[in-house]
């Protein structure tokens, strides 16, 4: 959220070093197939409602990545990975679209539900 600065100022802080390890990562296997995953602290919704430039929509997209989110049930249903939210910020970032998202929330042990993602993996080389 904007309006609390603080921590819109961590979540920037956090993305833009997310893209520094996502590219060190690139240069240690330039051929390789890099995920990022994780509670990005950004619904996907949200993210992509507002564009800002310091969030992960904006940051990780130029570099060839693609939400799990894009273009699912989940995004247009605005059904969220935490309780009581319709946040999307539970998120796999990938060189491609998944085949498959759900959310698990019938799985109660946490105040998220599990983000559930299945990619087709292409071999390397």
């Amino acid at each position: 959220n904007p309006d609390r600065l603080d921590l819109f100022g961590l979540y920037k802080r956090q993305t833009a070093n997310l893209v520094l390890i996502y590219l060190a990562e690139k240069l240690l296997n330039p051929f390789g197939q890099v995920y990022v995953m994780g509670d990005f602290n950004a619904g996907y919704n949200q993210d992509l409602r507002t564009g800002l430039g310091a969030l992960p929509l904006q940051r990780l997209t130029p570099l060839g990545l693609r939400s799990m989110w894009e273009g699912s049930a989940a995004a247009k249903q605005r059904r969220g990975t935490m309780k009581d939210a319709d946040a999307l910020i539970d998120q796999v970032w990938s060189p491609a679209a998944p085949e498959s998202v759900q959310i698990a929330d019938d799985i109660t042990i946490s105040d998220h539900y599990p983000a559930i993602a299945t990619y087709a993996i292409r071999p390397i080389g």
